[in-house]
């Protein structure tokens, strides 16, 4: 079965594949000037989601990043400097009590060393309730609380 092509009929398909053409030329050119593989949804919605979800996933990031980062670093730093002032403060004592349980002393110079083991006691809660951003650092997860010893 023979079918007879017409001048007509190749015209019309050589019109119809030149349009298409132009339109894909369009796309691509569109794309290459901005930028973007694609201009709406519609386009391409499996790269549109991807798209949102690399946005997402950038701009949860970018806030660890700035924000939280620099708060978890000063954190670290403050704890550190009031664990190492504790730290002093209790080699103090312990060279207080040393002190104290030489057989040198009086009961007057034994007065002294306890009052001024109590004023290093003081100091370390003082020291333990050091706060930042108004948490106290070292009350566990209790951040709204002040360090409270059983006395």
């Amino acid at each position: 079965m023979a079918m007879r092509v017409t001048d007509s009929m190749i015209s019309q398909t050589s019109i119809r594949n030149v349009n298409t053409n132009k339109n894909r030329l369009n796309v691509l050119q569109t794309q290459y000037t901005t930028g973007k593989r694609i201009s709406r949804p519609s386009d391409d919605p499996i790269i549109a989601m991807r798209a949102l979800r690399l946005r997402s996933t950038s701009n949860q990031i970018t806030q660890y990043v700035k924000r939280n980062l620099p708060d978890a670093q000063s954190w670290l730093e403050l704890t550190d400097s009031t664990l190492n002032s504790i730290k002093d403060v209790m080699q103090t004592m312990y060279y207080k009590c040393e002190q104290g349980a030489s057989g040198e002393n009086t009961t007057a110079d034994r007065k002294i060393i306890l009052e001024e083991l109590q004023n290093l006691s003081k100091q370390i809660y003082a020291e333990a309730n050091a706060d930042y951003a108004g948490r106290t650092l070292l009350s566990g997860y209790y951040t709204n609380r002040d360090v409270v010893f059983p006395a």
